[in-house]
């Protein structure tokens, strides 16, 4: 197809003022909207928005891009040059300025502005997908984990039973200050368990801290489900 890398959306348009849009809620990894040239038709410059991906190397450096073939961005020399001699005061317009071929170069510059600004939103539109999946992925696999939290505060509770009934015959034979013990340690680890039930929830209803996503997303599910391991939202 002959797509040649161009550059850079935030280097190509001064409006953009960033290098990038994160993809996951800790900001780790983020990817940025860049242009690709086309080869050109009838002296028109043709451009088309992409974004790279940090994961996959950057575009400038060979790595992949996903490009929007929708829509191409093509130089329109007439229309460059009717909006440039609407500023310019009729004694300073020359015969050179009313042929459309003398503002090739200023169009080509104003489609490949174009692409950028596409590829900007490009990037933006893709990042904020990652992000969302990213954040359902993060807030099933927390959820996997309270439950390991669960298990392990069973277990606990179970030990601790079975070593005190190691030191008497009965429960009903321990010391009052082991029996207080007992119950201390026992409410100590229900009250944890409940915390970590109430945080599950959370994490189910899409609020727990910065893991904010809608459960009512099917893809969403399926991300949450998978960082879970199991089958959690349906």
């Amino acid at each position: 197809m002959g797509l040649r890398f161009v550059g850079y959306c935030d280097v190509i348009s001064d409006s953009i003022r960033h290098t990038g849009w994160f993809t996951d809620p800790d900001q780790d990894n983020k990817i940025r909207g860049c242009v690709y040239q086309l080869p050109g038709r009838g002296g028109k410059a043709r451009f088309v928005a992409a974004h790279d991906n940090e994961d996959n190397g950057a575009a400038d450096c060979g790595g992949p891009a996903y490009v929007d073939f929708s829509t191409v961005y093509r130089s329109d020399f007439k229309h460059e040059m009717f909006t440039a001699l609407e500023t310019i005061s009729k004694q300073y317009q020359t015969p050179a300025m009313l042929n459309p071929s003398y503002w090739a170069e200023a169009a080509h510059d104003t489609a490949k502005k174009e692409a950028a600004r596409a590829a900007n939103d490009f990037a933006e539109s893709q990042a904020e997908k990652e992000r969302e999946y990213q954040t359902a992925w993060q807030a099933g696999s927390q959820y996997a984990e309270c439950l390991q939290e669960l298990a392990a505060i069973r277990e606990s509770v179970r030990q601790t039973i079975r070593d005190m009934k190691g030191a008497c015959a009965t429960l009903r034979t321990l010391p009052d200050s082991l029996k207080a013990r007992l119950r201390s340690s026992i409410k100590a680890e229900l009250r944890q368990r409940e915390t970590i039930f109430q945080r599950m929830e959370r994490l189910k209803g899409g609020e727990a801290d910065s893991l904010y996503f809608w459960p009512g997303d099917e893809r969403l599910q399926g991300a949450f489900n998978e960082g879970a391991d199991s089958v959690v939202l349906r």
